[in-house]
């Protein structure tokens, strides 16, 4: 849940910075540690503050027109800090970027002992050396890069090509044929549920069978059943295991 919350602000502040940095910070408190995720990005009004953590808003229409999303991420993320027994809030000013920090009361103890078998390499996969095209979806840059470094170590002779909603990935696979697809629920424009369920009515035979691997944050059951139903044939949730998601993937690639 730390990586979640992690992963989705500094997907924020990647897609709200046009120039200048992202700075993730991390400080002992003694007690507790303090995370924060700054940026220089487009930064927040001060009569937008109280919308950011609420469910289905973002600052105003027309953030939600030009960067897309939902509104969810941010109030997920507080909900799931305060599970946690935490608080989170942020300090921004307009056009000077914004600063989104959150507080958990963890404790130091010591570093566990590595065993020997720690630091052997995972077992290579057993379609390493296949070129395989890989499609990965997902309006987060930050998931995106972490799923292509996941599969690029697995898998170095593949390429992996990439969209950011569903809309994008259906063009490209009506310009290019891939060996799977990895896609997210909830995009812009067009989300994975209807992407999956457009997938599988195309007309060409290879196109709509392509192998498609739901990724998601979304544990809602019956959000996580309209996916399926829309034609994926496994689903993972995040945030993922490495080992785990090549494992699921190798399993549905299809036999070289």
């Amino acid at each position: 849940r730390l990586m979640q919350v992690l992963v989705n602000l500094l997907g924020n502040a990647l897609k709200f910075t046009h120039q200048g940095s992202v700075v993730l910070r991390v400080r002992w408190l003694d007690p507790g540690v303090e995370f924060s995720v700054q940026d220089t990005g487009i930064g927040i009004l001060p009569e937008q503050r109280q919308r950011i953590f609420q469910r289905f808003s973002q600052a105003d229409a027309h953030i939600q027109a030009r960067y897309g999303g939902n509104g969810l991420g941010l109030a997920i993320s507080k909900q799931l800090v305060e599970l946690l027994d935490g608080e989170m809030d942020f300090e921004s000013e307009a056009g000077q970027g914004s600063r989104f920090w959150f507080r958990l009361p963890l404790q130091a103890s010591e570093a566990p002992e590595r065993s020997a078998s720690g630091d052997q390499l995972p077992t290579p996969m057993h379609t390493a050396a296949v070129a395989w095209r890989i499609l990965v979806v997902d309006d987060h840059p930050i998931n995106r890069l972490l799923v292509k470094r996941v599969l690029q170590n697995a898998w170095p002779k593949a390429e992996v090509l990439e969209a950011v909603n569903g809309q994008q990935a259906l063009e490209q696979l009506d310009q290019a044929s891939v060996d799977l697809v990895l896609m997210d629920m909830v995009m812009p424009v067009m989300d994975g549920i209807a992407a999956t369920a457009a997938l599988r009515q195309e007309a060409d035979a290879q196109l709509c069978h392509v192998p498609v691997l739901g990724l998601t944050a979304n544990v809602n059951p019956l959000d996580l059943d309209r996916f399926k139903a829309a034609g994926l044939n496994e689903v993972m949730l995040k945030p993922f295991e490495p080992a785990a998601l090549c494992a699921q993937i190798e399993q549905l690639l299809p036999v070289s």
